[in-house]
């Protein structure tokens, strides 16, 4: 075993320190969630024990108090038309970018869990945990972005994950490093059910569905008619 000397021990005491206070710049304070792949403690669409369509608000506020990756001075509830909104910010926060978590009720019921990754997922690894998804829905990120969101549907599992990607030489490339930025749970159910659940998740007008909805067709160019204004 090597010895470290006095030089390479300060060395290595300085590094420390750059780097702690590089994370702690960087809002990379705590633990990360990483159970969509692991499956741990649960599958989706369970998060940490909270089951859409079937966790109180009780249980829901037990977990936000209890849970090592939620920022308890983040917590923030507010009400939107007849929804319930609990938005909060994980303890391994690294960018000012990012949307808020959040959970979303109805009436007593946890319907809708949004949560940002605080870990790079390639869309490789999501498709060798999950298969490919069942439909998919491009749209632009903004009115006038140059960005493309691209929605994967899992209705079955309650899963809907999303990519962002950037153009290059004028496309838009699905490729195995894309990365996944951000994944809603809900109740498991069908195309249909998940248009019930309205703007709590990214999904087309019932009346559109069948327009906009496209079965997945692997890496590639996004194809043209799959983004519309």
């Amino acid at each position: 075993m090597r010895r470290i000397t006095g030089l390479s021990y300060a060395v290595s005491v300085v590094s420390s320190l750059v780097l702690a206070a590089w994370l702690t710049s960087c809002g990379l304070t705590g633990p990360v969630d990483r159970s969509l792949l692991t499956g741990e403690p649960c599958e989706p669409p369970c998060w940490q024990g909270l089951v859409p369509g079937v966790s109180t608000e009780q249980e829901v506020e037990s977990a936000l108090r209890a849970s090592e990756y939620v920022d308890p001075d983040s917590v923030y509830p507010e009400r939107s038309g007849g929804a319930r909104i609990i938005s909060w910010e994980s303890t391994a926060w690294w960018t000012a970018s990012a949307e808020p978590n959040a959970f979303i009720l109805d009436g007593d019921t946890l319907m809708v869990i949004s949560m940002q990754l605080d870990y790079e997922l390639t869309l490789e690894d999501l498709l060798d945990r999950y298969g490919p998804p069942h439909k998919v829905w491009t749209q632009w990120r903004d009115w006038g972005s140059v960005d493309a969101l691209v929605n994967l549907y899992y209705p079955s599992i309650g899963l809907i994950p999303q990519l962002v990607l950037e153009p290059s030489a004028g496309q838009h490339e699905l490729e195995p490093h894309s990365q996944v930025i951000r994944v809603w749970y809900c109740p498991g159910s069908s195309l249909e059910g998940l248009a019930d659940l309205g703007s709590s998740i990214p999904f087309p007008p019932r009346e559109y569905m069948e327009s906009a909805l496209h079965d997945w067709a692997g890496y590639g160019t996004l194809k043209e008619d799959w983004l519309r204004r």
